[in-house]
């Protein structure tokens, strides 16, 4: 059975992803004007980008916490 706290971190984890994902292309997009958003934008999802990474490896530890469920 999947306890709601195993079901939150595996949210978090997948939202994590995604920022880690989504965040650089935006901010590399950003910077070369390729789509239009201001340079503060670009700076912002780099931030994020950052902060995503810190998370993944140190909450995360780099796995999966779905790998734990049983």
């Amino acid at each position: 059975m999947v306890t709601l706290k195993q079901r939150v971190d595996h949210s978090h984890f997948k939202t994590i992803l995604t920022g880690i994902t989504i965040m650089p292309i935006i901010a590399i997009l950003g910077f070369l004007n390729v789509i239009p958003v201001s340079n503060t934008v670009a700076w912002l999802s780099l931030a994020g980008f950052f902060i995503s990474l810190f998370k993944f490896f140190f909450t995360f530890k780099g796995r999966n916490p779905a790998k734990d469920i049983n």
